[in-house]
């Protein structure tokens, strides 16, 4: 009775309501010393969650529900100079909000978190006003105001379909236990659904649907002298209905353990340098790994001790020849379903074009002002703890030229010639694994022969591999449309991001090394069945 009538009170949507008052009581009634806060910033993620992962056929793990974690920040000083950003300190409030809509229990929450959150701001801002006073180097502003954003859909919160997902886990991780040899065979199934609810004492109120389903799979296999190959494999769609057939993926997944298995069964090759063509998920992850963080514009924090121009001299920047003439890059949000009309700031989402005649052209921006560029281009993105950087939506790279696949057969061939090779590369696949601007490893690949003969690559790595080998493009060939999970190892948990990248491309020179073992031999077999 007191939920029904506390829903009644605030006009049947109580989450909204109690978050919009604590932002603009947060800038009036705190006050220490007569220090009053200028800015405040509260967002809930309002959302329903299931996870099931199974091994073999056997779940191994199942369970999810509502949750409302949730981002307040308490901000003071003003946009040049405020507590907000700076490296060392934290003054953002991370509560999980009640499930109920009991405005006295949000309320409850929402009065600690705002208060805990002012009183680290005005600890931070006198540090931070000391570290940066000392340097003697201006920074830029600490944030560029944006017109406050009012949109309020109604957007319903729906339970993941935990019986779909719990199918695709078991029935899929099935599939792997009717291929023998393999040590290790598991596939996690995610969904989730709900809003994003933000306002700001600035006016802004937004709320934006959030949610989406994501289905990982792995395999590998334990080697007698301890190499163990692995593969894995990873779809990401909006809801559960734009997942493909389950009888698709039971297919890819039946591809994959033959694929490993048989990688499992390929000599050691200690070193390659060469041509190297990259195909389908490898050809995207080679732009996601080495074009993202060169047009992702979020300055570093500022930090005691350090000026602008050391934390940010190694980063990205604007008139940088990244990729061969001719080439352009742009951040489409349009074609991602995952895309809202603003971003976590508030700030409407759009095209954003990045590289021109393969030069850097603009970066991706939130409302954080580089020393030669401002202003929000609608990409902050991130968890309602985090920071909000700057990330695309959906990254759309676009060669100088489209060759057919004659055409890009002939410069491969080309290029094995040049290189007084018998074989060519060709990486299908790449790994998780990688550090910031790195090329991750390779996960499935072959070596092909002039006469089309293809041989199954063991493991690889590159070496050197980094933002310079793009100039070395010198072919690219048909697109490739795919979605990925933005985030440190992600696999069922990150921000769903898309690509559109060509589907093949060549680079004329890399080098490859064989990274050695990953583990301890086993001492003797697995059970099986």
């Amino acid at each position: 009775m007191i939920a029904i009538l506390s829903t009644l009170a605030w006009g049947g949507d109580v989450l909204p309501e109690r978050l919009a008052h604590w932002a603009e009581i947060a800038t009036h009634d705190l006050a220490i010393d007569e220090i009053h806060p200028y800015r405040a910033i509260l967002l809930t993620d309002d959302v329903e969650s299931w996870r099931v992962e199974a091994e073999f056929g056997f779940l191994i793990s199942e369970g999810g529900g509502r949750s409302r974690p949730t981002r307040v920040e308490v901000i003071l000083g003003d946009d040049t100079l405020s507590s907000a950003r700076f490296r060392g300190g934290r003054t953002v409030a991370s509560p999980s909000l009640p499930i109920d809509d009991l405005a006295l229990a949000i309320d409850r929450d929402l009065w600690l978190s705002t208060d805990a959150s002012f009183k680290g701001a005005v600890q931070q801002l006198e540090l931070k006003r000391q570290a940066v006073a000392q340097l003697g180097s201006p920074y830029p502003p600490d944030r560029t105001a944006a017109l406050p954003v009012v949109s309020e859909p109604v957007v319903p919160v729906v339970p993941p379909d935990a019986a779909l997902l719990r199918q695709v886990a078991l029935g899929g991780s099935a599939r792997f236990a009717a291929h023998p040899g393999l040590r290790g065979g598991r596939v996690e199934a995610f969904a989730s659904s709900g809003r994003a609810i933000l306002a700001t004492s600035d006016g802004t109120r937004v709320i934006t649907p959030q949610g989406y389903v994501t289905v990982y799979a792995w395999c590998d296999v334990q080697r007698e002298d301890g190499v163990a190959p692995y593969a894995s494999r990873q779809w990401v769609a909006r809801t559960p209905a734009d997942l493909p057939s389950i009888a698709v993926i039971n297919a890819e997944l039946d591809a994959l353990a033959e694929s490993v298995l048989r990688r499992a069964q390929a000599p050691i090759v200690d070193y390659y340098e060469g041509p190297v063509v990259f195909e389908g998920q490898a050809a995207a992850a080679l732009f996601r790994s080495l074009v993202v963080p060169e047009i992702a514009g979020t300055p570093p924090e500022p930090a005691p001790g350090r000026t602008y121009a050391q934390l940010t001299r190694t980063g990205p920047r604007v008139g940088r020849q990244l990729l061969p003439a001719g080439w352009r890059v742009e951040d489409d949000p349009e074609r991602s379903p995952f895309a809202p009309d603003t971003d976590r700031q508030g700030v409407p989402t759009g095209r954003v074009s990045l590289i021109e005649n393969g030069k850097v052209d603009h970066l991706l921006m939130n409302d954080v002002p580089r020393a030669d560029l401002s202003g929000s281009t609608g990409n902050a993105r991130g968890y309602s703890g985090d920071a909000w950087s700057a990330r695309p939506w959906h990254l759309v790279v676009a060669p100088a030229k489209d060759l057919s696949d004659p055409a890009f057969d002939k410069a491969v061939h080309r290029a094995q010639v040049a290189a007084g090779l018998d074989r060519v590369l060709i990486v299908r696949r790449l790994t998780r694994q990688a550090g910031e601007g790195a090329l991750p490893s390779v996960a499935d690949a072959v070596w092909r022969r002039a006469d089309g003969t293809e041989e199954p690559v063991l493991t690889l790595e590159f070496q050197g591999a980094d933002r310079r080998l793009l100039r070395d493009i010198s072919a690219a060939s048909g697109t490739h449309t795919g979605t990925w999970l933005q985030g440190v190892n992600a696999t069922t948990n990150g921000l769903p991001t898309g690509s559109t990248t060509p589907e093949r491309i060549l680079v004329t020179q890399l080098e490859a090394v064989f990274p050695g073992t990953s583990s301890e031999p086993a001492l003797y077999p697995p059970p099986t069945r």
